[in-house]
């Protein structure tokens, strides 16, 4: 650009002028004009697979209480929406890369045009209008990688932004100052006068005392909602809780690492029945009893049905689950 224009400063200029609109061109409509939809479309594609995530690893509880329509219209609706945003940023980068061919090409005609102009003015020799063409088509391969780079810069940013914006969300479980890792042995819980509620309103547990031995196998059971899993995320220090301590093996959690808490423990969800069970005392598995006296408060809680369930492959589970269980504790077999 700079030799062109020493030798024809109108030249020059023409290069000068039209690398500035190309390049200002590329910057607004990746800026203004593609960025918008794409963080739109972006934040679709997290959508879709959160809703997929939930369609898939909650296909139990769906089937318990035959929300399989539900489901299906949740997951289109958010499908159709998606395939919509994506279309649009689609077309918004088509557009984009067609305008800035467009003013390549008038670039292009601008360069040529001029060095003929010159040529027919006596002003250029054939061998220097030779140089103008090699020396743009030198330019107009630079100013292509250009936009290429800038337009893949833009669509890495969008693609960052929902990553960076997580990492930027601060931390809900702290660390305490004097936090050490936490030591298990045993492996001992106890839940000690525990009050816990989500946001506000009406405590999910109020009050709740528990003790699970080291080495005891205990079953959670209630109805969907009643804080089963909530249990198992408190032990793990997911959430802190309003009132009282969880103790493992005498240690408080809170004074605990929540690294280290998260290091140790490995749970295993086995099945999600959904028929009723009204006779803890009943099953031949000792330690479920008492936790489900523990937890429940009285002798029997039972839990949803659904017309969408096969009673007897419910119960052919239960059985199975509960044979398994027995066998495992008591280390013999089971017929």
């Amino acid at each position: 650009m700079i030799l062109l224009g020493l030798h024809w400063p109108a030249l020059g200029g023409v290069v000068g002028v039209g690398t500035l609109i190309y390049v200002a061109l590329t910057v607004v409509l990746s800026i203004r004009y593609i960025a918008p939809a794409a963080q739109v479309s972006n934040a679709l594609d997290s959508k879709v697979g959160g809703t997929l995530a939930d369609a898939l690893t909650c296909n139990a509880v769906v089937k318990s209480f035959g929300a399989e329509a539900r489901e299906d219209a949740r997951l289109d609706l958010v499908m159709n929406s998606w395939r919509m945003r994506v279309r649009r940023t689609w077309l918004r980068y088509n557009t984009t890369s067609i305008a800035q061919l467009m003013m390549l090409l008038c670039f292009r005609g601008s360069v040529i045009g001029g060095a003929i102009l010159l040529w027919i003015a006596g002003r250029a020799s054939p061998g220097e209008v030779a140089y103008v063409l090699t020396s743009y088509y030198d330019i107009h391969a630079y100013l292509r990688d250009v936009g290429m780079h800038f337009n893949n810069l833009q669509r890495s940013v969008n693609d960052m932004e929902e990553l960076v914006r997580i990492h930027g969300e601060p931390l809900g479980i702290l660390d305490a100052p004097d936090a050490k890792a936490i030591r298990i042995e045993g492996g001992r819980i106890t839940f000690d006068d525990v009050t816990f509620l989500y946001g506000h309103g009406v405590p999910l547990y109020d009050g709740l005392s528990v003790d699970i031995r080291a080495g005891e196998r205990v079953g959670l059971v209630g109805r969907s909602g009643s804080g089963k899993t909530t249990f198992v995320k408190l032990v793990q220090r997911l959430y802190d809780i309003s009132g009282g301590r969880i103790l493992v093996d005498g240690q408080d959690i809170v004074k605990a690492t929540q690294q280290s808490l998260l290091a140790r423990w490995r749970w295993s969800s086995r099945n999600l029945f959904c028929s009723t069970a009204r006779s803890p005392r009943t099953l031949p598995m000792p330690s479920l009893a008492p936790a489900w006296r523990r937890s429940s408060g009285r002798r029997g809680l039972p839990m949803r049905t659904s017309s969408s369930c096969d009673s007897r492959t419910a119960t052919a589970r239960w059985w199975a689950n509960v044979a398994s269980s027995y066998a495992a504790a008591s280390g013999s077999a089971w017929r």
